[in-house]
């Protein structure tokens, strides 16, 4: 029940914030146990243990995304202690083996950015507190024969109800939807109760499928393709007709194989602005600009000139690494604005 409303809480609002959610299943195997940031020298070992949960995929900028889950995550740790015999509990010598399992509802919420198939992922987790048990095995030794006493108890009221953590990541995922990944979970708070600097760290391997993830992966693809389809291509041949002519000229080019020149909105100021789209190629450099009229304006969002008076005439240099790193490429542009409006000159540099 516990997980039918959160999953209600979390996943239900972001399905009708964005048409391109998705939603997918994930599960995997868990490498656990107690011993974090600042831990004392207790030597805890590794436990093993499983997680299955449910996730969306919601797209919230260029390759980013947040990745809200909902999991049933197992989480433990294996102790074991000598103690001497004037610290012994019962008989002459006393070794306790102690094994914890502990369940959680792990409420992660990523942000994880794509690059290419490969993603990293990165953002806090709340793990609430579902169950645990403690199991204890007492080795003793009296009159020189060895015995074994075992003793079993709920953590109900020895666990931390509510533990948070951060996650780290990296994964694969194919066009098909399936995805493999690798997490570093890093809890923040004491697990027991009056036990200081005892925290949780996990490592997870996990297997994941997100559902409709080729259409999306495919969609995608189409609409950088129609991006694409927006610049000019200087091998365009003889009889194509240019597109979007109207109220521009290009006058002389040097080394700009693709280019667009869009006229973005009307207004009484008439502004031009350049930005630059890298493929393969590191960002332009030494830009100068030249232009008949108007203010020559920077931004971090473009670099351009406003309230010319129009016909315009202006020029773009600027000069990028070459594709084998060695030397530079200069190119230059040269154009004339006849309409007045806002304009967008966009370059893409390769």
């Amino acid at each position: 029940m516990r997980l039918l409303i959160l999953l209600t809480l979390i996943l239900y609002p972001i399905s009708w914030a964005h048409s391109q959610t998705l939603f997918g299943v994930r599960g995997g195997y868990n490498y656990s146990k107690i011993n974090g940031i600042g831990s004392s020298t207790y030597k805890y070992s590794w436990n093993e243990g499983y997680h299955l949960g449910l996730y969306a995929y919601k797209e919230i900028g260029e390759n980013l995304f947040i990745i809200p889950e909902v999991n049933f995550t197992t989480r433990g740790y294996n102790y074991e202690r000598k103690y001497s015999s004037n610290k012994s509990l019962s008989g002459d010598t006393l070794q306790l083996n102690q094994s914890a399992d502990i369940h959680y509802l792990d409420v992660p919420i990523l942000a994880q950015l794509q690059l290419g198939r490969l993603f990293l992922e990165v953002g806090p987790q709340f793990g609430f507190y579902l169950s645990g048990s403690i199991k204890n095995d007492f080795l003793i030794e009296q009159n020189g024969e060895q015995s074994h006493s075992y003793s079993s108890k709920s953590m109900e009221h020895l666990v931390q109800p509510v533990d948070v953590g951060l996650i780290t990541g990296i994964g694969y995922r194919m066009n098909n939807g399936l995805g493999l990944g690798l997490r570093y979970n890093q809890g923040f708070r004491e697990v027991i109760r009056r036990k200081n600097w005892e925290k949780n760290i996990q490592l997870q391997a996990t297997v994941s499928y997100t559902i409709g993830y080729a259409s999306f992966a495919n969609l995608q693809n189409k609409k950088r393709g129609s991006m694409m389809d927006e610049y000019y291509n200087e091998n365009m041949r003889p009889s194509e007709p240019e597109k979007n002519t109207r109220g521009y000229k290009v006058i002389t080019k040097q080394n700009i194989t693709r280019y667009s020149i869009v006229k973005v909105g009307e207004s009484p100021r008439t502004d031009v602005q350049f930005v630059f789209n890298s493929i393969g190629a590191s960002s332009p450099q030494n830009i100068i600009l030249a232009g008949s009229s108007g203010a020559e304006v920077q931004t971090a969002m473009f670099t351009g000139f406003r309230d010319i008076e129009v016909p315009f005439q202006g020029s773009i240099r600027y000069s990028v690494r070459a594709s084998l790193g060695v030397g530079t490429i200069e190119s230059f542009l040269e154009y004339e604005i006849t309409e007045p409006g806002i304009w967008k000159i966009t370059i893409l540099s390769q």
